[in-house]
C-alpha cells in the first residue's frame, strides 16, 4: 500500500524539485526577458541597452557593461532569492517583487546580511565586499571535537607526505565521515577555495574510509583553526566596473592517484583581488604525460 501525495509538502524529499519547477515555469510564462545563464538553472539574467533593447547573452562580451545599461541578475537557491541589480534597473526589480508577492508568499527585499550561512559584509564607501564563513569553519572545528581558540593549528589542509588509496583498512566511520565531508564540501564551494584539494581527495574514499582517512578531517579542523579568520575579499577602489577583466590559474598532478593513475586538476578565476570561481576534478582517463595531465 502507498500514498499519493498531490501536493508538494515543505521537507519532503521532492519539493525542492517541485518548487523549482514551478517557479521556472512561472518566470518563463510572466518574464520571459529573463534568461536562464547557461547550465545554472537557477540563475536569470535581463540585460538590455539604454534604448531598452534586449542584450544577446551568448554574445561573449565577458564583464563588460555598456553605459547606461541595465541588468538584473537573480538567484534562487531552494526558497531564498537573491537579486543584484544596476541602480537604473531599480524599478524593473521594483514591478517584479510586486508580481511575485502577488503570486507567491514572499518577504519583502533587504540588504543581503547572511546567505547560506555565510556573513556578507559590505562597505559602499571603500567598495569592498567580504564574504564571511567563519560559522561553518567553527561548526566544523566543533564537529571534530576541537577547541577554536587552541594553537594546535596546521599551515596545509593535508600532509603533503600522505598519499590515500582504496585499499586502506577500512573502518566502521562512515555516519562520522560523511557528515564531515559533508561541512566541508559548503565550505569548499562557497567561500574557502583553499578546500577544494582536500574535498576532492577524500571525497573518493568517504564510501569506504579509513582511519587514515578519518586522521585527515581532523588535520583539516586543525588546519581551519590556524587560518579561521580567513575571508574572500573582493575590493574596487579606483576601478571602473566596465573595465574589469579576471585573470586565473590552473595547474595538474600527474596520475597523482595511486589507485587508477588518474590526474587531478585545478583552476582559479580571480576579479576584484579574490577568488571567484575555482574547481578541482579527477581527470576521466589516465593522462600519458605531464604535458597532457597539464593540458
Amino acid at each position: 500500500m502507498g500514498w499519493l501525495i498531490k501536493k508538494g509538502l515543505y521537507g519532503a524529499h521532492q519539493s525542492g524539485s517541485i518548487w523549482a519547477k514551478t517557479f521556472r515555469t512561472w518566470m518563463h510564462k510572466n518574464y520571459p526577458q529573463y534568461v536562464e545563464a547557461g547550465n545554472n538553472r537557477c540563475v536569470y539574467v535581463m540585460r538590455k541597452s539604454e534604448e531598452l533593447a534586449p542584450i544577446n547573452l551568448d554574445e561573449l562580451r565577458g564583464l563588460k557593461i555598456e553605459k547606461n545599461e541595465k541588468i538584473v541578475v537573480m538567484i534562487m537557491n531552494a526558497d531564498d532569492m537573491l537579486i543584484a541589480y544596476s541602480d537604473n534597473a531599480r524599478d524593473l526589480v521594483d514591478s517584479f517583487e510586486k508580481k511575485l508577492k502577488y503570486s507567491f508568499e514572499a518577504t519583502p527585499r533587504s540588504q543581503i546580511e547572511h546567505c547560506m550561512g555565510i556573513h556578507v559584509l559590505y562597505d559602499q564607501d571603500k567598495g569592498i565586499l567580504t564574504l564571511d564563513a567563519r560559522r561553518h569553519v567553527y561548526g566544523f572545528i566543533n564537529h571534530m571535537g576541537l577547541d577554536a581558540d587552541s594553537d594546535i593549528g596546521v599551515s596545509t589542509p593535508l600532509d603533503p607526505h600522505e598519499v590515500y588509496s582504496k585499499m586502506d583498512s577500512p573502518l566502521k566511520l562512515r555516519d562520522k565521515v560523511w557528515q564531515a565531508h559533508g561541512k566541508l564540501i559548503l565550505l569548499a564551494i562557497w567561500a574557502r577555495p583553499d578546500l577544494g584539494h582536500s574535498v576532492s581527495v577524500l571525497g573518493r574514499y568517504v564510501h569506504n574510509p579509513s582511519e587514515k582517512l578519518w586522521n585527515a578531517y581532523s588535520r583539516i579542523a586543525k588546519y581551519l583553526i590556524k587560518t579561521r579568520d580567513l575571508k574572500l575579499v573582493y575590493e574596487t577602489p579606483g576601478i571602473e566596473l566596465m573595465d574589469l577583466e579576471p585573470y586565473g590559474h590552473s595547474d595538474s598532478d600527474w596520475g597523482g592517484c595511486i589507485d587508477d593513475r588518474k590526474s587531478t586538476g585545478v583552476y582559479m578565476f580571480l576579479l576584484l583581488g579574490a577568488a571567484s570561481s575555482w574547481k578541482v576534478k579527477l581527470s576521466q582517463t589516465a593522462c600519458l604525460s605531464s604535458q597532457e595531465a597539464e593540458y
